[in-house]
Order: C-alpha cells, then structure tokens, then sequence
C-alpha cells in the first residue's frame, strides 16, 4: 500500500480546524498502544526486529542477561533477511543470538534431538535444556542437559530420563522436570521430579502424577511450591486440585491447595493447561481443547501464588500456547479467532486468526461474557502484528512461544512471515523508544474513499469508515479538498474489526467540481491516503469562499473515556450528563457510557448543557446478552424539549432481530424491520439519527454493524409537526429491559457518541 513512513510528522497545532466543531463524529480511544491514553499501558511496537532466524520450529526461549537461548527442532540457523537456505550456519537444535542486536552468537552444541524446553539458573550461570534427545556434543544426556552461560561449555550434569521432558524450570540448587517419564537418575518418579542442580541426584519431591503427561510448570519465588500443568487427571489421588493442574510441595511432591482448579478443569488426550509462566505474585497459564465444547478454555488465566485463586480469565476461542508477563502486560500466543466474550471480534468468515495479542497484566473493568459470565476479565490492549503459519510441524500454527521483558518481547514458533517482513522462527518486539516506528495506518487507495454528497447548494457531506493501526489507535485525520487540508482531528479509530463512521461538512464551496481524499497519518508521522473522489456542487448563496467553513449549531462528543460510578460524569465535550433515574446502573468505564437494566428497567441521560434545532447524533451501542422472553432497547435521543421528545429507537427480540423505530415522546410514528442485521452479545451497532426543520420536522435514522460501511440511505424516515417539539432541545441516550426478560440484568453500553449540524 502507499505508505508515507514518517517522511514527514504532522504539525498538528497547525491543523486544529476541529472537526467535531465542524460535524466530524470522533472516537478517542483508550485501548492501550505504543502512544496510548494516560494510565493505560504501553505495549511494544508492531514492528518486526530484525532476528535470527531457523529453518523449523522453536518450541522454547529462555533470557540470560543480554543472550536469548532458542531450543526447538532445525538443523540450520541464518541471520535476519537471509532467504531460507542461504547465508545458514549449522545448529543442532539449540542456539543462541543478541537480545538487543538479533544477531546470531557462536554458541552451537550439537544435540541429536528436540530441545522443548530451555530455562536459565536465576543467577544466570546455567543454562538448562529438555526434551526428546539422547546426546549433546557426542555425551550421553537422556533428555536433559546443562552448559554454563559464561563459555557455552557442556557440563557434567547428567540425570537420566527414560522419557520425553517437556518442561525444565530450575532454582540456583534444584531443577525441576516435567514430562511424560516414569524414572530419574535411577528412581521412580512419576512425570514430575526435582533434581540437585549440583549432583544430579533425584530430590524428594516424589509426586504421584497420572492420566497424562507433565507439558508445563514454575516455581515459586520462595521455591516452596510447584505449580505443574498438562494433560494428566489427577495428583497423588486428587482430581481437584489435580486436573490437568495443581500444585504440589517442592521438596516432597505433597498435594498443596491449588483453588483455581475448581474453575478450570481441562485434562486428558484433547484437552490440557499447555504453559505456564510466573512472576512474584501470580501464576499464568494457557489452554487448549479440540473438539470446543462445555465450559472449557482456549485462552488464558492468571492466579495468584499464594492461594491458587483465580484472579481473571482471557477467554477467546482459540488454542493459546503460550503466555508472557512484564511489569504491566501479558502476551499470548495461539490462534485465537472469537474474543467476542471480552470486548473483541465475533468468528468472520472466513476466519481471522491473531496469533499474537496483548493484553493487560492487571484486571480490566470489564468482566467476561458467554461461558465464563461474570469471571474478571483482563483488558484487550491494540496491539495486532501479524503471524503466518508455517509447515515445520504440520500444524498450521504460527508462534509457539514467547518469552518478555521490559525492554523486548520475543516471539518464537514455525512462522515464516511477521507482518510484511520475511522472518522465520523467531522474531522480536520492542517499545517506541527503541523501536523503528514504521508500522502505519493499514488502509489506502481506493479502500480508504469518501463517500460524497452535497446536501444543499456551497456544502458537501464527507462521510467515510474509520481506518485502523496494528500498535495505534490514536491516528489523525486530514479531509483535503483540492489539494488543501480543509479539516484534521486526531482520534476516531478502533481496531481492525470496529472501525467506527466518520463524516464532516464542508461548507461555504464555490459551484463546480471539488475533489477530495483522506489522509489517515499515527503518532510516529506513518500516513496513508486514499484514491480522489469527486463532486459537482452549485455555489453557496452569496458566492461563498471555498474555505471549508465551520458550520453553524451545538456540537458534543462523548468517548467515556473515564471511570465514573452513579452516573456518566462530564462528556468529553458538552458538559454533565444528567440521569434520569437517580444512579443505580450507570457508569463509565473502558471507552463506554454503561447501563445495567434489570427487566423492567427504564434508564437514560440526557446533555441539557447543548441544545439544538438540527441535530445529527450518531452513537455505538452493544447489548452484553440477547434479550430472551422479552426486548432490549436502545435509543439515540435527537431532539428533547422537557419530557417530549424525537428519538430513534433499536428494539431488539430475543432472536437477535432489529426492529428501528422512530419516536414522538413515547409513541411510534415510523419503523422498519432491519433485513439482513441480527444482534449477538458484545458487538458494537451504530446508530445515526438526524433531526432537523422545524413544522414540519424530518426525522431520520439507520443502524449497522460497526467496522462496516455505513448504509448510503436511511433506513426508516419520516415527519411531524407536533407544536411542543418545534424549537431546539438537547440530546441524549437510553435503554430499556422488558418486563419478561429472563436473562437479566443486561448491560448496554454506549460509545463514541457524536452530536453535530448535518
């Protein structure tokens, strides 16, 4: 696509011909990215560091001070940009390269089977590694092996394993092993040991594991306490804790409590916990299932160390496969392709996978839906390279692994591709301030087109969706007329599967034919631009300028980016929102103006502070559930004018159906059936409603799926004269649960609210 990669940064003070001023609908949001809101974390850029890279599959990464250790199954290792097959030096198996540079060391043992596993003393001297092999540098080393850090060196230690090792984790006197074995070094241990680091000798954790094998673990930061996961059903005789995870005492292999396993119960041939990961207070882990089904998981969770308590649950569908924490987030790898439970896109078709995602490390403020209802939720952060699968396994997977820090995030698996960058098995992330920036707006040419209309003489409706960013969500606009910037704002983006409508008014024109494009530009000046439109207008009266005037009437906007409880607070422009049923069920929270309805339940909020006699005022809606027994409401309020007023109401059945009404205080004057839009839990509708004139008044509105185009014509349309409702009236919004409702209390939440003069 046509990328302007930072060839020039915006002077946005240059630029501040608002366009919510001038009737653009902006969206700031607050989902964390490389420049994201205040308080909300960073994440590491999208862009893909050059790394050395493998000809197969990485199954394992460990960090040792400045050197990243990769363990997997390849025979050759090249640097970053070499095309497979050239520029290669021989690895067995193991190898190790620069966490800062990407380059490749010279650390390459010779080991004659899969490495599955590596893990690094924690005072860094000792380089741990299991799996499948027999051999390191010619030496016997059933399946376990170690080298010193400091000269890459083999040394002595030596237990036996008599079968496959998958996980390895070790404190500066014991290592701890996992897999699918039955003996160690001589004696009988059942899929779990521990191992003196100095002797090689089994310890006396001698748990009972059995139904399947050991694929994960961590060790306590007290190293008191082992935390094991996979395919196995029970531990020492328990099934609870003890299915597919528990904990177990470190020095005797005892059953320890282990609460969260009352919650997660995922064990035997199809399903298991597949990683686990730690860090001082809590315990993450992933899971996987084939075939879906039940109150299982495919994503993540966290629980905290001390008790097992579950402390919240990712729960997209989609296998993840591993889990990473730094100080403030938690990276996935998998194939999620269904994160509708926490806030994210529903299935497409055909499928979308991220096999890569970013969330926060701490709770989010918004629980999950679907299976797990209820259960604390992290929140989704924007952060969205792109993974391609590889064939190394025979899969279809991309990343396998991950392994992070502060400062970088490294990625490990059989991708061939990462982005638009050629980059096979391994690769790495970093923050802004060391990252290139390179990574822009995703949509250009004849994708990102305005759709024109000239309303009345000397004015021209701009109307076009959103664009979106893989690590940005803030992104500036620019509309330009003939070749000028006529308006610019910066926000109104989303994500790649909510792309919310935009549209600005250009008024003032001189007849004839105007063209315009869009440019889309992010915070580290990556801009993108759109193919030209064009639009023949008769001149404004009086001749007009042809400068993109600012038109006339109140304007409002409301992102909710804020926590508010009892109410909606302040609007992001246009003052106080004002509740009309005292404050039980509203707050704002995570970009949404939230209402909790139990049936029956009547609830709005109105802007008093901005009136209006022409009012375009467009809104995302989402429903946490489909109403069963009864309807949802959901209205767009256009004009209000004391207790009367003209709204666009969505009416939602419990089949998901929309029937999009339109109000006089109360009483329907017109509605239409939506063909072909059907409503499912956590996804984001927009409704536009515009009301203007006065005796009569014209009443219109539409809604869509957001992230789709918006529709060019209005779905249901009408006018009235009614006297109380001739004169300006402000704004607002509202919901309602039917009396029959079986389902509630439902939650329908608000964003990206606009007013504006059409």
């Amino acid at each position: 696509m046509p990328l302007s990669a930072r060839t020039r940064l915006r002077a946005i003070a240059l630029l501040t011909a608002c366009l919510v001023a001038a009737g653009l609908a902006v969206a700031l949001p607050a989902q964390a990215d490389t420049s994201p809101a205040s308080g909300v974390p960073a994440t590491v850029s999208s862009d893909p560091l050059p790394t050395a890279q493998v000809d197969g599959v990485v199954w394992s990464t460990a960090i040792a001070g400045s050197t990243v250790y990769a363990g997997g199954d390849f025979d050759y290792a090249r640097p970053a940009g070499a095309a497979l097959g050239s520029n290669q030096s021989r690895r067995y198996n193991l190898m190790a390269f620069s966490l800062s540079t990407g380059v490749m060391t010279s650390f390459a043992p010779n080991v004659n089977g899969a490495v599955l596993s590596v893990a690094v003393s924690p005072d860094g001297s000792t380089l741990y590694i299991a799996g499948s092999f027999t051999q390191v540098n010619g030496s016997t080393r059933n399946r376990v092996a170690a080298f010193s850090t400091s000269n890459g060196s083999l040394k002595s230690w030596a237990p036996s394993v008599n079968a496959k090792v998958s996980a390895i984790k070790a404190t500066n006197s014991t290592v701890f092993i996992g897999g699918s074995f039955t003996s160690v070094a001589g004696s009988s241990r059942a899929r779990v040991a521990g191992v003196s680091a100095s002797s090689g000798a089994v310890t006396g954790l001698n748990a009972n594991v059995q139904g399947g094998s050991v694929l994960a673990l961590v060790v306590s930061p007290d190293a008191s306490k082992v935390v094991i996961g996979g395919h196995f059903t029970s531990i020492n005789g328990s099934n609870n804790p003890g299915y597919g995870m528990g904990a177990i005492n470190a020095s005797t292999g005892a059953t320890m409590s282990w609460s969260v396993n009352s919650t997660i119960r995922q064990a035997g041939d199809n399903q298991a916990i597949y990683s686990l990961t730690s860090d001082s207070t809590s315990v993450y882990g992933t899971a996987y299932i084939y075939p879906f089904g039940g109150k299982t998981l495919e994503g993540a969770f966290r629980a905290e160390w001390s008790t097992g308590s579950l402390t919240w649950i990712e729960s997209c569908n989609g296998d993840s496969y591993s889990v990473a924490v730094n100080s403030t987030v938690a990276y996935i790898a998998g194939h999620p392709h269904d994160c509708d439970t926490n806030g994210g896109w529903s299935d497409q078709n055909p499928r979308v996978y991220q096999r890569a995602m970013a969330w926060s490390k701490a709770t989010g403020s918004s629980p999950n839906t679907g299976t797990w209802s209820g259960v604390a939720a992290p929140t989704m952060l924007n952060w969205w390279p792109a993974f391609n699968t590889g064939t190394a396994t025979g899969q279809n997977q991309g990343p396998w692994n991950i392994t992070a820090t502060d400062t970088y995030v490294v990625y490990a698996g059989e991708f061939t591709r990462v982005n638009s960058t050629n980059q096979q098995g391994l690769v790495r992330f970093a923050p802004a301030s060391i990252a290139p920036n390179d990574d822009g707006p995703r949509v250009s040419g004849s994708d990102f087109v305005p759709t024109l209309t000239s309303p009345t003489a000397g004015q021209v409706r701009v109307a076009w969706t959103s664009n979106y960013d893989r690590d940005n969500e803030f992104l500036t606009y620019e509309v330009i007329r003939d070749g000028a910037t006529v308006s610019s704002t910066t926000g109104a983006s989303r994500n790649w599967w909510r792309r919310p409508a935009l549209s600005f008014t250009d008024t003032g024109l001189s007849s004839g034919s105007h063209i315009y494009r869009l440019r889309a530009t992010d915070p580290f000046g990556n801009s993108v631009t759109g193919d030209t439109v064009s639009i023949t207008v008769a001149g404004a009266t009086g001749g007009g300028g042809g400068g993109g005037t600012t038109p006339t009437g109140s304007s409002a906007t409301d992102t909710f980016n804020r926590s508010a409880t009892g109410s909606w607070g302040n609007a992001t422009s246009g003052g106080a929102w004002t509740s009309s049923s005292g404050t039980t069920g509203y707050y704002s929270v995570a970009d949404q103006g939230k209402l909790t309805l139990p049936a029956s339940k009547t609830a709005e909020a109105y802007l008093t502070g901005v009136t209006s006699s022409n009012a375009n005022v467009s809104a995302q809606v989402s429903f946490s559930a489909v109403p069963q027994g009864s309807s949802a409401y959901a209205s767009v309020i256009g004009r209000r004018i004391g207790t009367d007023d003209y709204r666009a109401r969505a009416v939602v059945g419990s089949d998901g159906s929309v029937n999009l009404q339109l109000q006089r205080s109360g009483s329907t004057i017109a509605s239409q059936i939506v063909a072909g839009l059907s409503v499912s839990a956590n996804t984001q509708y927009q409704i536009r409603l515009q009301v203007t004139g006065t005796a009569p008044t014209t009443i219109r509105a539409k809604i869509w799926r957001a992230g789709t185009s918006e529709p060019s014509s209005w779905t249901v349309t009408t006018t009235d004269a009614t006297a109380a409702l001739q004169n300006a009236g402000h704004t607002g919004l509202g919901g309602y649960l039917g009396s029959s409702t079986t389902n509630g209390p439902i939650v329908i939440s608000f964003d990206d609210f606009a007013l504006s003069t059409p």
